[in-house]
């Protein structure tokens, strides 16, 4: 038990030193932006199920709708989510409508089984009643207004990842819609045979007008993906291993003429991998690591960048909590 008694000590001091790293691990990833109606100047964003929609000259009174007090907390994680979607790059008004619409169907057969079929029946009512609203009084130019303030967002975000204050992926930020992405990537790879990195990725995004002339900005994404077709950055990947002792991030594949730099805890390493001392805790314990790998070409100064989270997990030489007794 002396022995046990050492380690603990020892082995405590690292502990520490990992709750600090861990405090900060966060530092270095770009936050995503707050979407909520201070932010955006409008009413109804990020709040939940507003009681008003502003119409310009008319307001249409959520108040109005039958049994709306009664079903407010059903359809708050649909109303933010419908928030969510509008304020998104790339989205559409009517679609953002049709899937809180159905949303909060689903939310009324979630709460309301089949043995309920009055409170279902009215819950579904109250659910049309709202889409009802959205789809008349929520504009396509309200929705652009919101997008425009997003692509502020964007812009912002982008002139931080290209000085190097911080890197994310466009999923992370909750800036733009799932289907923008997805014409992103699908547009690099029919024309430059790959996936755009990240520095690509809001290069596209950022550049012309995606909000007011979308057609304008489909032309000139096609013209960075060509473009993009003569140029090859290098590969990025992260490989992981543990043993008895630590635990170890590695650049895969590692590349000849390549510089990598890893950015965890808000601190740099310039080299293909990091190691950290496994805490070895009496009890079973885990915590994580996260940050990002960027890899640039030393010739053409073509640079990749990804991020990531990793969960470590460890086993205390102990027991399996503190409720047990030391083997």
């Amino acid at each position: 038990m002396k022995t046990h008694s050492h380690i603990s000590l020892t082995k405590v001091f690292l502990f520490l030193i990992v709750l600090i790293f861990a405090s900060a691990s966060q530092a270095q990833i770009c936050s995503a932006p707050v979407v909520d109606r201070n932010t955006y100047g409008l009413i109804g964003i990020g709040d939940g199920c507003t009681l008003g929609y502003d119409a310009g000259a008319l307001t249409y009174n959520a108040g109005l709708i039958p049994n709306i007090q009664f079903f407010k907390g059903t359809f708050t994680g649909s109303c933010d989510r419908h928030d969510k979607c509008l304020t998104q790059i790339g989205s559409d008004t009517h679609e953002c409508n049709s899937e809180f619409y159905e949303n909060m169907r689903n939310a009324c057969n979630s709460k309301y089984k089949w043995y309920q079929p009055v409170e279902r029946a009215i819950c579904r009512d109250t659910a049309y009643q709202y889409y009802f609203g959205v789809e008349n009084f929520q504009t396509d130019s309200k929705t652009r207004s919101l997008q425009s303030a997003s692509k502020v967002a964007s812009v912002r975000l982008e002139s931080d990842i290209n000085a190097d204050y911080c890197i994310t992926s466009g999923e992370a930020s909750n800036l733009y819609s799932a289907g923008l992405i997805n014409q992103i990537n699908n547009t690099f790879l029919i024309y430059a045979g790959r996936m755009p990195t990240l520095f690509e990725f809001f290069k596209s995004v950022n550049s012309g007008d995606i909000v007011y002339d979308r057609a304008g900005w489909n032309n000139i994404l096609v013209g960075n993906a060509q473009a993009a077709y003569y140029q090859q950055p290098p590969e990025v990947g992260i490989a992981t291993s543990q043993d008895y002792s630590s635990f170890n991030v590695v650049a895969s594949p590692i590349q000849y003429n390549v510089s990598y730099v890893w950015n965890i805890g808000g601190s740099r390493y310039y080299s293909t991998s990091v190691s950290y001392p496994l805490i070895m805790p009496m009890y079973d314990y885990g915590w994580t690591i996260s940050g990002y790998l960027k890899a640039t070409n030393l010739t053409t100064g073509a640079k990749n960048a990804k991020v990531f989270t990793q969960y470590i997990w460890e086993q205390g030489w102990c027991a399996s909590n503190s409720g047990m007794n030391c083997l």
